[in-house]
């Protein structure tokens, strides 16, 4: 059972990396972005535009990487297999609207 949790994780962290890496055209912009909502949600002064501009990413696949993990760890197992059943009907979904789209 541990090893199949182990094997879903890292499918849906390579499906959640792909995903992330179309959001990482520019990824010192989002992870500014990022960082500008969570001084909106959480008790932490403003981040100035400044140090904003001074970040500077080295591996976007890395980062995306990061992404997909922290989302990863905070699910349950249960969950996981839940999710994994979602994104298979999703997928199946996406693929007949692009198959239409195509002709």
């Amino acid at each position: 059972m541990s090893s199949d949790v182990e094997e879903l994780k890292m499918e849906l962290e390579k499906v959640l990396t792909k995903v992330f890496m179309l959001s990482f055209e520019k990824p010192e912009k989002f992870v500014q972005t990022i960082l500008e909502f969570l001084s909106r949600v959480l008790p932490i002064p403003p981040i100035p535009t400044s140090a904003l501009s001074m970040i500077k990413i080295k591996s976007s696949e890395e980062l995306a990487k990061i992404f997909a993990n922290l989302i990863i760890i905070s699910i349950r197992p249960e969950e996981l297999v839940k999710i994994i059943e979602d994104l298979r009907g999703s997928a199946e979904k996406i693929m007949s609207i692009t198959s239409r789209m195509r002709k």
